[in-house]
């Protein structure tokens, strides 16, 4: 009777290994998915961001060449912020 009891306490224990190793792998898969997933959207934000900051360098060169210096400053102060904005959603 003990040697059934042990028996039957092994399969239930397999059992629930291999359930548990099931869980196992399919969370594995899925941090694997996010992972790529993420890795994609910081691919496009920093793409983003490069244009944005390419596109700050030009509007600034576009600023030194013309305009009053009030006109100017408003601008680069805007631009600033910009930076700014960008800062705190890469950071």
């Amino acid at each position: 009777m003990e040697i059934i009891f042990l028996i039957l306490l092994t399969i239930y224990i397999i059992q629930k290994n291999r359930t548990i190793m099931a869980s196992i792998t399919e969370l594995q898969e899925k941090v694997e998915l996010l992972q790529t997933a993420l890795d994609a959207e910081q691919e496009q934000v920093a793409a983003a961001i490069a244009g944005l900051r390419a596109s700050i360098v030009e509007l600034e060169a576009i600023l030194n060449d013309g305009g009053t210096e009030a006109q100017r400053q408003e601008l680069l102060d805007k631009l600033d912020g910009i930076i700014v904005d960008l800062q705190g959603t890469v950071e």
